[in-house]
């Protein structure tokens, strides 16, 4: 069995978007891919689309809590003007 270099598993994670494409591109099984990539601690490319989607969703709500809280700021966010200046240096 030959060795696929920790390099090359981590390009293909990165460049491909799909475990599927990225297991293609180097010339393994899927299952192998994502063994490999647990092994050389990568994110996988479904690793990584879950955590966006997951982000994107964890943003959203936090951001519709902070909306009713800051409704009437015209900033909002950590460089919002406060009457002592910026809100960042408290």
């Amino acid at each position: 069995m030959r060795k696929i270099d920790p390099a090359r598993v981590e390009r293909a994670a990165r460049i491909y978007g799909s475990n599927q494409e990225a297991s293609r591109a180097l010339g393994i099984a899927p299952g192998s891919f994502s063994r490999l990539c647990r092994l050389y601690d990568i994110e996988t490319p479904h690793a990584r689309q879950r955590r966006r989607r997951s982000d994107c969703h964890r943003r959203h709500l936090l951001g519709q809590r902070a909306g009713a809280e800051f409704a009437d700021s015209e900033f909002s966010g950590p460089f919002r003007l406060a009457a002592s200046g910026w809100a960042g240096d408290r």
